[in-house]
């Protein structure tokens, strides 16, 4: 019976000292893993790696995208998120980990895992770059990096990082990112042919002048930072104002005015009304830009329509062309707008 046993309990003995081992390595694994995460988030107790088969990771592109995830715990309560993101900097695989702490909504650190940065250009990023992002508020409208003197594709890699981990951040909180500037309103100084669009930002109101390159002008209000400006302009540029007057020439008794208008699919109608003065009334209107398309904006655009709508711009649009018609009618009642007031002075 005896010589029975002993196979029976030397087996039960290698598998008792194989599930402590791998307890042990997973023990050894796992306190490693914690000591990392406590570099970006130094409250951190303990760790949940998020392992859910339908978990959704958050990308920019295929090149800058998180690719591990951690819920960062306290006293057994949720606190924050650890993220493992890649991104491209001067070069791809500039890995990093970010920590976001919950509540109070600030980034609690970033350690850099491993890059291919150029080293000449990677040395120069100082500590002060990287201290930068330790308590830094991200439930923030404006939300910058200040980059690294002599490193800009380096630091334009971070903060593609910290944008995607904030972007996942907000997904598994169920939080939502701050609009960092809204449009409330835009319009067209006929006299300058400038832009003035009303933005409201971090709960004031700004009346904003820029050219129509988006370029900024002038403002309402005093802005100190350069960063602000560069938000309006880029913010405008990606919300253009399509209906407007783009440029006016008078030779002798006629003023020509360029004009687009949106057009089909969105896309822009281009097109030029001459005004007579010495006869009080437009006397042609061309178009010389459109995409409309054929057996239907173009045959309009082709068609005795546009001298109709010249004759009166409160002439019924055409039902099938609906879009198209009413882009005509706009830019002759933006012609008959900017006589009125700016030639007319009415």
């Amino acid at each position: 019976m005896k010589k029975y046993l002993v196979p029976i309990i030397s087996s039960l003995v290698l598998i008792v000292l194989f599930v402590v081992g791998l307890l042990f390595n997973n023990g050894i694994k796992y306190q490693n893993q914690l000591r990392l995460i406590k570099e970006v988030f130094p409250e951190a107790e303990s760790f949940e790696l998020i392992s859910d088969p339908g978990y959704e990771f958050q990308q920019l592109d295929d090149e800058n995208r998180v690719y591990e995830a951690y819920k960062v715990l306290k006293a057994k309560k949720e606190i924050g998120y650890v993220y493992y993101v890649t991104a491209k900097g001067r070069n791809a695989d500039l890995k990093v980990a970010v920590g976001f702490n919950s509540s109070p909504k600030k980034i609690t650190g970033l350690k850099v895992l491993e890059h291919n940065e150029t080293p000449s250009y990677f040395a120069k990023i100082q500590p002060s770059f990287f201290n930068q992002f330790v308590g830094k508020a991200f439930d923030v409208n404006l939300f910058k990096v200040n980059k690294a003197n002599g490193a800009t594709d380096s630091s334009h890699g971070f903060e593609r990082a910290i944008t995607v981990a904030r972007l996942q951040y907000a997904h598994d909180a169920k939080w939502e990112i701050p609009a960092p500037v809204e449009v409330v309103s835009s319009k067209q100084d006929l006299d300058t042919l400038n832009l003035i669009y009303e933005f409201k930002f971090a709960d004031e109101t700004y009346l904003v002048t820029l050219d129509q390159e988006y370029s900024f002008v002038s403002s309402d209000k005093e802005i100190e930072d350069d960063a602000v400006v560069e938000l309006f302009e880029s913010f405008a540029a990606s919300n253009p104002m399509t209906d407007i007057i783009k440029s006016v020439e008078t030779t002798g008794s006629q003023t020509i005015i360029v004009i687009t208008a949106k057009g089909f699919a969105s896309t822009l109608i281009k097109g030029t009304i001459v005004y007579d003065a010495d006869q009080g009334k437009f006397t042609s209107f061309t178009i010389s830009e459109h995409q409309e398309s054929d057996g239907y904006g173009k045959d309009l655009i082709d068609g005795s329509y546009i001298d109709q709508v010249l004759d009166n711009s409160d002439i019924d649009i055409v039902t099938e062309v609906t879009i198209t018609s009413n882009a005509l009618k706009t830019m002759v009642k933006l012609a008959e707008k900017y006589v009125d007031e700016v030639i007319n002075n009415e």
